[in-house]
């Protein structure tokens, strides 16, 4: 493909926090908006934010870079923030959209989630869902309901995938890779560990 120039560089952009869930200042401060340009389904050229860790900025552009130059499209770049229902995850994965920071805590050990600390994105996690199971293993739902995952179709990811193998050499997680004794396989889900 030719394409023109991407303009993936960090500009001025307020995180905006959850006002009934505010993100502590400490993790905040680390927090930046950077603009990417994605292919969308149409075949057309957007520009979306995507919210992350400062120290994730290179990784980040380099995989949006990337998705770009395969033709490979999302459906919507977006903060959780600027959602149709603000920072509801539920609303965000119906909605297929790209995101990365989203301040939550889990309520198992109350400790910050990978989303909550920037140090994760999801990518159209409605083609590329979220797959739950109990603690024996066994499947539980996936969400949600009404997408189907197609393995290679447009807008997926594989354990094959040059994005999977990108975030991959940068030490990055693929949510694919867990399996049902984690408790969860999220295949729109890459984060890295600090």
């Amino acid at each position: 493909m030719n394409h023109h120039e991407r303009p993936t560089n960090r500009y001025f952009h307020r995180v905006e926090t959850n006002p009934n869930n505010p993100c502590p200042p400490e993790i905040l401060k680390h927090i930046i908006g950077i603009r990417v340009t994605y292919f969308t389904f149409s075949g057309n050229d957007l520009e979306g934010v995507i919210e992350v860790h400062k120290d994730l900025e290179q990784d980040v552009k380099d995989f949006f870079a990337l998705a770009y130059d395969l033709g490979f499209p999302l459906s919507r770049v977006s903060p959780a923030s600027k959602a149709t229902t603000p920072f509801d995850e539920d609303r965000i994965i119906e909605q297929n959209i790209s995101s990365g920071f989203n301040y939550q805590t889990p309520s198992t050990d109350d400790k910050p989630s990978a989303h909550a600390l920037g140090r994760a994105i999801d990518v159209n996690p409605g083609m590329n869902p979220r797959y739950l199971y109990d603690p024996s293993g066994n499947f539980i739902d996936s969400k949600p309901d009404e997408w189907r995952y197609y393995t290679g179709a447009a807008g997926t990811l594989n354990s094959d995938h040059a994005l999977v193998a990108l975030m991959r050499s940068r030490n990055w997680r693929w949510g694919g890779d867990q399996t049902p004794e984690n408790g969860s396989v999220e295949l729109c889900h890459f984060e890295k560990p600090e």
